[in-house]
């Protein structure tokens, strides 16, 4: 099994399984990145190694978990921050009380690591979630959603 991390790359060894294997999990990759791999089979003929054509896919890694929290920061204000995910498109940032549905409040774009919410109720308490994506096809492919302790608004 091979694999690069662009397609002007070269390829380089990854790991080499056992016969009869058909598939392999690389849990060496990191988040929010494209990776290109190539399979061959091969077979011992008179002691050398007989390769067959190679099989080449291309994937994309879903983004890290973000670990968000929040802060009330003045009236109707509360700032949640996150620390960047590397390889990200974006980030959407969601909200709900302690009983509700997560709803989604914007999307933020890629490296920005805050967003204030105008929108909080005096009084009221919320959660926070922010998702980092990366855009895959002109599509988003999620990470997990970091959630913020419960916070009041002020």
């Amino acid at each position: 099994i091979y694999r690069k991390t662009s397609a002007n790359a070269d390829f380089r060894k990854l790991k080499e399984v056992k016969a009869n294997s058909t598939s392999y999990t690389d849990k060496s990759g990191t988040g929010a990145k494209t990776y290109y791999y190539a399979v061959r089979a091969y077979r011992n003929v008179d002691g050398k190694k007989v390769s067959g054509a190679y099989t080449t896919s291309k994937v994309t890694t879903k983004p890290a978990t973000v670990k968000a929290s929040a802060k009330a920061v003045k009236a109707k204000q509360v700032k949640v921050t996150w620390k960047n995910i590397a390889g990200e498109s974006g980030y959407t940032v969601m909200r709900k009380t302690a009983k509700g549905k997560w709803k989604t409040i914007a999307n933020v774009k890629a490296n920005k690591v805050s967003y204030v919410d105008k929108t909080a109720k005096k009084g009221t308490k919320y959660y926070y979630a922010v998702k980092a994506y990366k855009n895959v096809s002109g599509k988003k492919l999620y990470g997990k959603a970091g959630t913020t302790k419960l916070i009041k608004a002020k």
